[in-house]
C-alpha cells in the first residue's frame, strides 16, 4: 500500500500575495487558493480566475493551512519547528510564532475566528490556541497519530480522526475537554461536517471506504469504492463532497442526498488534499506527485483547469471560506433516504432504508416485487424495512419504494449460472500422468477450462454445458523442484501439483581407491575419474573422518570433474587438507563450477595449517543436467581431497 510522505523529512516554504494586495481586496475578490508545497519550501498563492501563482513568502517547516473567516490571517502548522506560525494577508509578512505540541500537521479555525485547533501528531493532543492573544490556551489528549480536525457549523463540536486508533474523538470547544470518541473505518485521515451540522463524514485509507456518522457518533451508512480516501470538503450548499483517491489519481463525488458516489473524475498523480471556493463553484485539488493544481467545477464535476508546476510536491491547499461559513436556514421540511438504492441476487432478499427527517412522511411500494414490511409512514427520523421477492427471469430488473418522497430503487438480477468443482486439487509424481475433475452446473449453463502452464494439458472436456468432466495430463518435470499449474474452469481454479526427480546426494573421496563410510553412515564412492593420486599417513586436525583428507587427486594441469544431475538448485561441497607443501602461495587456484569461477585464488594454506581439514561450499543452480567442477592452476597443482553434490 503506498503512503503519504512524512512530513518530518520536508521542510517547506511558503508563498503568498505580494505586500501590495490588501487583506479587504483578498476578502472582495476571494479568487485565491493557498498552496502548500512540501520539499518545494513555499506556499504558492494561486489566483484562480487566471490560474497563475502569484506570489511566495517563507515560512519554516509548513504542513498544514487554513484561513480566518474575515480573510485577513492564514495560520500555518509548522511541523519541523513544533510552532504554528501566523502570516497577515495584507502585508505577506510573519506576524506570531506560537509554540504548540510536538509535530504539529493539521489545524482548523473555529467558525467565529476567536480559536484554533492544532493537530500536534507527535503528542497525540490538540493544542488550542486563542486566535486574540495568540497564545496557547490549551492541550487536549486524542487517540494515537492524530491527522485531522473539523467544527460543526455552530463551533460547539470539533471532530478528531485518529489514523492509528481507527477512531473519532469528540471534543467539547466550552470545556476543552475530550467527551467521546466513536469507531469509523480503518485508517480514518480526513473529517468533514455537513453545513447543517446533522452528518460528520470520515474518510477512511485504509478500508478504502468513507464513513458517514451523526454527531453522536453513530453510523448512519459506509459509502465504498475509493482507493485511498485521504481528503474531504463539503461544498457550502451541503449538496456534494469531493474526496480525493491517493492511490487512484482521481476525485470521487459524493452525492450528499444519496450517500454515493456520482462521479469520479480523474486528476493528477497522488491527490492529498481538497478545498471548496468561498462560493462553491470550485473545488481545488493538490497533485502531490504531478505537482500540480486540478480545478473541477463542482456542478459538472469535472476537471476544467490544470495548474503545472505549482510547486514541489504540493501536499495542502486551503480557501478563503464564504463569510462566517453560515448555513442557510434549514428548509420547513426536509427529508433524506440512505442508501439510495439496493441490489440483490435472482432469490431476493429483505433490507432496509434510513429516514433523516424533520416532518412527517410516508412509505409506498410501486412495485409488485417489493413489500413494505415495516415503517410505512413516520415523523422524524425513522426506517422502512422491506423485502424483495425473487426474479424469475433470467435478465435482471428493477423496482421502486417512494419514501418521504424520495425514490429508492432496487435492482434485482436474473436468474444466474453457479459452478462447482468436484476437487480444488491434485497431485502427479514427476514422471507425469492425468487425472480429472467433475464439473457442477446447471444444465444451461455453458463453461471453459484453459490451462496456464504449458506442461499441464487438457486432453478433454475443454468446453462444455451443464455437468461434464475436464480430463488433463502432465509431461513429467526433470527437475528436482516441484511445480504447481492452474486449471480454470468457468472462474474455479483447479490446481496441478507435480513432485520433482528425486536426488541421492553424491559423495566422492577424491583420491581414495575404495569406498569410504563416513562416521554417519554414508558411504563415500572412490575416486573413478582422476589418476593422479597422493595420500599421506599424518594426522589431520579439524575433522572427525580424518581418512577422507589423507588421500587427494591433484593434476599438473586443469583437474576436473563432471556429475550427471537433474535440473534445479544444488550445494557443492569441496574438501581440502595440505600435508605436502608449507608455505602460502606455493598451491594457488580458481575454483570453476559449470564454467563461473567461484573462487579466484583459491590458497588453501592462506586459509589454515597444514594437515588441517578445511572446506568449501558453493550453491549452483543447473540447468543442463551437469555439474562440472574445474579446479584450474595459479601455482603448483590444484587438488581436493573429497567432493559432495547434495
Amino acid at each position: 500500500m503506498l503512503q503519504r510522505p512524512n512530513l518530518k523529512t520536508f521542510i517547506i516554504s511558503i508563498s503568498f500575495l505580494s505586500s501590495a494586495m490588501a487583506a479587504t481586496s483578498v476578502l472582495e475578490a476571494q479568487p485565491y487558493a493557498y498552496v502548500a508545497n512540501v520539499s518545494g519550501y513555499t506556499v504558492s498563492v494561486v489566483n484562480t480566475g487566471s490560474n497563475s501563482v502569484v506570489t511566495s513568502v517563507s515560512v519554516p517547516g509548513p504542513s498544514g493551512l487554513a484561513v480566518t473567516p474575515d480573510g485577513a490571517s492564514v495560520y500555518v502548522a509548522s511541523i519541523t519547528s513544533n510552532s504554528v506560525y501566523v502570516i497577515g494577508a495584507g502585508s505577506n509578512s510573519v506576524t506570531a510564532t506560537i509554540g504548540v505540541g510536538a509535530s504539529p500537521s493539521a489545524l482548523a479555525i473555529s467558525p467565529n475566528g476567536s480559536q484554533v485547533y492544532v493537530v500536534s501528531q507527535g503528542a497525540n493532543q490538540i493544542s488550542v490556541i486563542d486566535a486574540a492573544s495568540r497564545s496557547l490556551i490549551a492541550s487536549i489528549p486524542v487517540g494515537l497519530r492524530p491527522t485531522a480536525v473539523a467544527f460543526t457549523p455552530d463551533g460547539s463540536r470539533a471532530f478528531v480522526t485518529n489514523l492509528w486508533a481507527g477512531t473519532v474523538t469528540v471534543i467539547d470547544t466550552a470545556s476543552r475537554t475530550a467527551i467521546s470518541s466513536f469507531n469509523a473505518g480503518s485508517g480514518p485521515s480526513s473529517v468533514a461536517v455537513s453545513p447543517n451540522g446533522q452528518s460528520v463524514y470520515v474518510t477512511n485509507e485504509y478500508s478504502g471506504n468513507v464513513t458517514v456518522h451523526n454527531t453522536s457518533g453513530n453510523l448512519i451508512t459506509t459509502i465504498s469504492g475509493f482507493d485511498f480516501p485521504n481528503s474531504i470538503a463539503i461544498t457550502p450548499n451541503g449538496a456534494k463532497a469531493f474526496v480525493t483517491n491517493a492511490n487512484g489519481s482521481s476525485v470521487s463525488v459524493i452525492g450528499l442526498a444519496s450517500n454515493s458516489v456520482i462521479a469520479t473524475p480523474a486528476v493528477g498523480a497522488f491527490p492529498t488534499s481538497v478545498a471548496i471556493s468561498a462560493d462553491g463553484s470550485r473545488a481545488f485539488v493538490t497533485n502531490e506527485y504531478s505537482f500540480s493544481l486540478s480545478t473541477i467545477d463542482t456542478g459538472s464535476n469535472s476537471v476544467i483547469a490544470t495548474l503545472p508546476g505549482v510547486g514541489i510536491y504540493p501536499y495542502a491547499v486551503a480557501t478563503a471560506p464564504a463569510a462566517q461559513q453560515a448555513a442557510p436556514p434549514p428548509p420547513t421540511c426536509s427529508s433524506s433516504i440512505s442508501p439510495g438504492s439496493g441490489s440483490y441476487n435472482w432469490n431476493g432478499g429483505t433490507g432496509s432504508v434510513s429516514v433523516a427527517s424533520n416532518c412527517p412522511w410516508t412509505a409506498t411500494s410501486n412495485s409488485g416485487l417489493l413489500a413494505i414490511t415495516a415503517g410505512q409512514s413516520g415523523n422524524g427520523n425513522g426506517s422502512v424495512n422491506y423485502s424483495v421477492s425473487p426474479n424469475s427471469g433470467t435478465s435482471g430488473t428493477s423496482a421502486t419504494l417512494t419514501i418521504a418522497g424520495q425514490t429508492f430503487t432496487v435492482n434485482i438480477a436474473g436468474i444466474v449460472c453457479s459452478f462447482s468443482l468436484s476437487s480444488s486439487s491434485a497431485s502427479v509424481g514427476s514422471g507425469g500422468g492425468s487425472g480429472s475433475v467433475n464439473v457442477g452446473s446447471q444444465s444451461a449453463c455453458g463453461w471453459s477450462a484453459s490451462s496456464d502452464s504449458s506442461w499441464l494439458n487438457l486432453s478433454s472436456g475443454g468446453s462444455g454445458s451443464g455437468p461434464g468432466t475436464v480430463i488433463f495430463s502432465a509431461q513429467s518435470n526433470g527437475s528436482t523442484a516441484s511445480r504447481s499449474g492452474v486449471l480454470t474452469i468457468s472462474g474455479q481454479r483447479f490446481t496441478v501439483t507435480q513432485s520433482g526427480v528425486g536426488f541421492a546426494a553424491i559423495r566422492v573421496s577424491a583420491g581414495g581407491t575404495s569406498n569410504l563410510t563416513d562416521p554417519s553412515g554414508n558411504v563415500w564412492s572412490s575416486d573413478t575419474q582422476q589418476g593422479n593420486h597422493a595420500e599421506t599417513v599424518s594426522a589431520i586436525a579439524n575433522t572427525n573422518m580424518a581418512a577422507l583428507y589423507q588421500k587427494e587427486s591433484y593434476s599438473q594441469g586443469t583437474l576436473q570433474y563432471q556429475f550427471t544431475v537433474p535440473n534445479g538448485s544444488f550445494t557443492v561441497k569441496l574438501h581440502f587438507a595440505e600435508f605436502y607443501l608449507s608455505q602460502r602461495g606455493q598451491r594457488v587456484f580458481d575454483i570453476k563450477i559449470n564454467g563461473t569461477t567461484v573462487y579466484p585464488g583459491f590458497d588453501i594454506l592462506s586459509l589454515t595449517s597444514p594437515n588441517t581439514a578445511i572446506d568449501q561450499t558453493f550453491p549452483v543452480n543447473v540447468t543442463n543436467g551437469q555439474v562440472t567442477i574445474q579446479l584450474v592452476p595459479i601455482a603448483g597443482s590444484p587438488k581436493v581431497s573429497g567432493i559432495q553434490i547434495y
